[in-house]
């Protein structure tokens, strides 16, 4: 997580690692998601798993807005997966 990035956005990282049941009926990387979604400057947005970070561990979680990227030629979806899990794919 680029602290800067989410300081600047007014965030700290309990922002996303913390209880937000009843805060509002979106935790804050929905809103954050949506935010970038509407302002039309990005193709998708990655943040990072709280699921991971419940396990001590480091990982990420990738939203991709599919009806930016569906018929562009170049496009594709690639990923370092250790575990053979994902398969990188064109879009």
């Amino acid at each position: 997580m680029d602290q800067a990035i989410v300081g600047q956005l007014g965030l700290s990282s309990h922002d996303f690692f913390g209880p937000w049941a009843g805060k509002s009926p979106n935790a804050d990387s929905q809103i954050l998601g949506l935010a970038a979604y509407d302002s039309g400057r990005f193709d998708g947005i990655r943040f990072p798993s709280a699921a991971m970070h419940k396990k001590g561990m480091i990982g990420a979680n990738y939203c991709l807005f599919a009806e930016r990227i569906r018929g562009n030629k170049n496009a594709s979806v690639s990923f370092d997966d250790p575990n053979g899990m994902w398969k990188s794919e064109r879009l």
